[in-house]
Parts: structure tokens; sequence; C-alpha cells
């Protein structure tokens, strides 16, 4: 008979231990561990319960609830665990190992943006290279074209002007008119006669 009361006992001590009489909150609140090296979780909210495992700094966990005698607060962490440790090792914002995490992947991603940018701007920087010869070239042959033009011109104007200062030129210039006039207007006077004569 002892022996079965102390069993009992002993069982029911256990299973005290083990799902202790304190209720879960209703909402979990995430939740980090601050920077010390690591902490014992504990199945109680004391250092008097069995250790069932620890957490490392900068962890990731849901804030469950809190003890206000012992300043315990209750956990869930790797996954469906739940236990407890000091309210003191958890904080609702990130630790500096977490922060210091965040910062580098923020630095590692503005650097990317900044070699993406980097290429951008050689890109560009080769596209009007490219444009300013190819301006330069066509620069060049309008110059080119201009000065041929303008030695055309002068060469033109040369011409036309020596033509009509050549004495054999403007000599045959007025033969030809006054073999034009005089053979106009012998034409021309005898219709004059004919129409006074049917006057």
């Amino acid at each position: 008979m002892f022996r079965t009361t102390a069993f009992v006992c002993t069982l029911l001590l256990s299973v005290a231990l083990i799902f202790p009489s304190h209720s879960y909150g209703d909402t979990a609140e995430p939740a980090f561990i601050s920077d010390a090296l690591f902490v014992y979780v504990h199945s109680g909210p004391s250092n008097q319960f069995r250790i069932i495992g620890t957490v490392n700094a900068g962890d990731a966990i849901q804030l469950l609830d809190r003890d206000a005698d012992s300043g315990y607060v209750q956990i869930q962490f790797e996954g469906n665990r739940r236990g407890w440790l000091p309210g003191q090792y958890v904080s609702t914002s990130p630790g500096m190992a977490v922060q210091l995490q965040q910062l580098n992947e923020q630095l590692a991603e503005q650097q990317s943006e900044l070699n993406q940018l980097q290429q951008q701007n050689q890109q560009l920087s080769s596209e009007l290279s490219a444009r300013t010869e190819e301006y330069n070239r066509v620069r060049d042959q309008l110059q080119v074209a201009n000065s041929a033009y303008e030695q055309l011109k002068m060469q033109f104007d040369a011409e036309h002007s020596s033509v009509w200062q050549n004495p054999k030129v403007l000599g045959a210039a007025i033969l030809g008119f006054g073999l034009l006039l005089g053979l106009l207007l012998p034409l021309l006077m005898p219709r004059r006669k004919n129409s006074e004569r049917w006057m």
C-alpha cells in the first residue's frame, strides 16, 4: 500500500514538472534572444525546473506568456517546442548579431545595386563615345563637302565672269544679236504696211 501511494505521488510530481500548472497565452509575440552566448530553457517558470534545451543569441522565438512572480517568460522555439527562460534575455527587437547580419545583407544588396549602376554607367559612356565619334565623323564630312562646294562655286563664278570678259565671246554675242535684229526687222515692217493698206 505504501509503495503504491509513493508511486502515485512520484507519478503526479513528474507530471507536474513536465506540464506545469500555468496556462499558455492565447497570442504569440515575436521576440529575440539577447546577445548572451546561450540561454538555458527550462520546463517551468524558474531555474528549479529541469533544463529542456538552449537557445542562442539572436535566435528568433515566439513569446507566449510571462510569469510576474519569477520574471520568467514562456517561449516557443525550434519549431513547436515550448519552455521557460529569464525574461531579461528576451527582447522584442533583434540583438546586435541579428542587426549586424541585417546590415550586412543590406550592404550586399546596395553593393549589388551599385555594381549594376556602374555597369549601366560604363555602357552609357561607351554609347556616348560611339555617338561622339560618329558626330565628329559626320561633321568632318560636312566640312569637306562645304569646302568642295565653295571651291566649285568660286570656279563657276570665275568661269562665268571670264566668258563675258573675253573679247571674242563678246564680239560674237554682239554679232549674233545684230544678225538676229537684222532678220527680224524686215519681217516686221511689211506687215505694218499691209495693215495700213487695208485701213
